[in-house]
């Protein structure tokens, strides 16, 4: 036997690993970042006054974070551009922790809204991270589907945990916990790769234009912005009792995490196996069955078909929009995150409007119509050869 052959082996077993591990900590790094606003989304509306926090601006704190992530995504690549993954993944946990902590010490409000724009950019850059990370190989489904799955870990957790915390220890102590949990994630950010031009990308040029697929992301997530936020006034129309109301929109809402870390996975699997713009399709035909159910009156099946379809779209769609502009990998990101958190944050801002003034047949119904011609667009502008072999790409 030659000798240098286990070398070799295991050589090409770490140069295989390497991605993975990059992947992983990076996913791991902003699963335990997000535990304090995970917690923060119950806790304020119920504690506001323990907070320190006047009931006029539990609305804006809770949205605010959202919309500085809008102007925010392109200035988090260029930041990466220049400084490169490792830095700016240290800096953003330091943030993540620090706004934490500062939910559970009864700030001014002042200090309230810098905490929660901080955490807004903070989050905006461990998910370029992430996404960066889990892309930079050649089975970009399959790392795409775990990082989403152990993003998802950590704030369903304080949903869990946190609550049990509250009751022991009270509501602000609980964020001190979270805030003392995310600081120490801080280490495994010096240990996330270094040194290849991928974990330092060029950004070129200035932000995209909006393109086709971008309006896709922007439908889709405009569609489960609303759904997000008017899953309780459409049980509640199905003239189930208001008392169990709120269990099942809880329990829909779970359902929705659940999907990113049961279905993500399984679908990033599929699309390595296959074109992932034939899976990404799939999921978009299955959320646009979804919302067609909605408009039809079969509210819960439509709301389950939606949510579970949503979890495989947002988790692939990152990796279709690299496919087909792999040089310019930042922007790219930049882009299909940032018309995907115009999309949710305008839905959750107009959602309940719509709905109570239109009805979900119409609401619904539109909603169907504008993917239904985007998905059009997606066949039309992909022809037969998304339904080719992976290998064969």
């Amino acid at each position: 036997m030659n000798p240098s052959t286990p070398l070799k082996t295991t050589e090409s077993n770490d140069a295989d690993n390497k991605p993975w591990r990059a992947t992983l900590l990076s996913a791991a790094i902003i699963s335990m970042a997000g535990l304090g606003d995970s917690f923060l989304y119950p806790a304020l509306p119920l504690h506001a006054d323990q907070l320190g926090v006047p009931v006029i601006w539990i609305g804006v704190l809770l949205s605010i974070n959202k919309f500085v992530r809008l102007g925010g995504n392109y200035g988090v690549a260029l930041g990466i551009g220049l400084l490169g993954y490792k830095r700016i993944a240290a800096v953003s946990v330091v943030l993540a922790a620090l706004t934490t902590l500062l939910y559970g010490v009864d700030p001014p409000i002042w200090i309230w809204i810098f905490s929660r724009l901080a955490w807004g950019m903070a989050y905006a850059s461990l998910r370029m991270c992430a996404l960066g990370y889990a892309t930079d190989n050649k089975q970009h489904g399959l790392h795409l589907g775990m990082s989403k799955a152990i993003r998802e870990v950590g704030p369903m957790a304080a949903l869990f945990i946190g609550p049990v915390i509250a009751a022991q220890l009270g509501v602000q102590a609980t964020f001190v916990v979270f805030g003392i949990a995310t600081a120490l994630v801080l280490p495994l950010t010096f240990t996330l790769p270094t040194g290849s031009s991928a974990v330092k990308p060029e950004v070129h040029g200035g932000f995209p234009r909006p393109n086709w697929f971008d309006g896709m992301v922007f439908a889709t997530a405009l569609a489960d912005g609303v759904l997000t936020v008017t899953v309780g006034l459409l049980l509640l129309s199905t003239g189930m009792n208001e008392g169990a109301v709120l269990g099942a929109a809880a329990l829909f809402i779970a359902l929705k995490r659940l999907g990113g870390v049961g279905v993500a996975p399984a679908s990033g699997w599929l699309s390595d196996r296959w074109n992932i713009k034939y899976v990404y399709l799939g999921s978009v035909l299955g959320f646009l069955t979804g919302l067609t159910l909605i408009a039809m009156g079969s509210t819960v099946p439509g709301i389950s078909v939606m949510f579970l379809s949503n979890a495989v779209g947002d988790t692939l769609a990152p990796g279709v929009a690299i496919k087909a502009n792999s040089i310019a990998k930042l922007n790219t990101l930049s882009a299909v995150t940032t018309w995907r958190d115009i999309g949710t944050a305008c839905g959750s801002l107009i959602g309940g409007y719509v709905l109570l003034q239109l009805g979900a047949a119409v609401v619904f119904g539109v909603t169907a119509a504008v993917v239904a011609l985007f998905t059009m667009k997606f066949l039309a502008m992909s022809p037969l050869r998304i339904f080719a072999r992976a290998d064969r790409v």
